[in-house]
């Protein structure tokens, strides 16, 4: 009788270890999924348009509201072809310009930089901006869950088409799960944009009824060529770019 109430009592003590490992192993499990990063994701967004007559064209760009580490993307379009600063304010990196094929079409351009903490909606001082009078639309989106050291793009592409229809630009990813941010911009103020697919953010024309802009994100889980593609309801030219964002 002894000898059976020790076993039993080896047995209970076996499973009540087992037990704990099995719960450890859970506790662990669900620390590793929570430490899984999320997607990259648009915080929030601002715009700014306008026709300016001065040159050079000194622009107070409306910046959204961001967190630590937040990546800051802005996308610009012109209403004919223009030269955007290589001197951006501290902080700023530009990634690529487009111009149109033709000087009657437009620019596209892009810039990056990375918030250094939390910061309320603000308006930001771009000194010479273009040079020249400018019809202008600036976009500025936060995009939470990127890189938060060194350049946030993995890759970028770039075209322009004369006139033709549909329109594409492609980008060539090395990372998993990025963000591919994607404007074009027309100097044909009736035209409306149909996108391939991924989300649709802006389709508008500016400033009031002068040329026309449309831009749009999609989450590409994995790497390669990636080509964006828009079909615009006029047949015409278009400036484009193409970002990806690298979590």
């Amino acid at each position: 009788m002894k000898r059976l109430v020790g076993i039993l009592l080896l047995l209970g003590v076996a499973l009540t270890q087992s037990g704990s490992v099995t719960q450890y192993h859970a506790v662990v499990a669900r620390k590793k999924a929570a430490v899984v990063a999320a997607d990259i994701t648009l915080e929030a967004s601002a715009v700014t348009t306008a026709t300016d007559f001065s040159a050079p064209t000194d622009i107070d760009v409306n910046i959204p509201a961001v967190s630590a580490n937040d990546i800051l993307l802005l996308l610009c379009a012109t209403n004919d072809t223009s030269n955007p600063t290589t001197s951006p304010p501290a902080g700023w990196t530009k990634i690529v310009e487009q111009d149109g094929t033709v000087a009657s079409q437009s620019t596209a351009v892009a810039y990056w930089k990375r918030a250094s903490s939390s910061a309320l909606a603000t308006t930001e001082t771009w000194s010479s901006f273009f040079p020249d009078a400018e019809g202008y639309y600036i976009w500025v989106g936060a995009y939470s869950g990127c890189v938060t050291s060194g350049s946030p793009v993995d890759a970028y592409g770039s075209s322009a088409t004369n006139y033709g229809t549909p329109w594409s630009a492609n980008v060539t990813t090395t990372t998993a799960d990025t963000m591919i941010v994607t404007i074009s911009g027309s100097t044909n103020s009736g035209v409306t944009h149909t996108w391939s697919d991924g989300t649709e953010l802006i389709d508008t024309a500016y400033p009031g009824t002068s040329a026309t802009v449309s831009i749009n994100e999609k989450l590409e889980a994995t790497t390669g060529s990636k080509t964006r593609t828009v079909t615009p309801s006029v047949i015409t030219g278009n400036a484009m770019i193409a970002v990806a964002l690298k979590p």
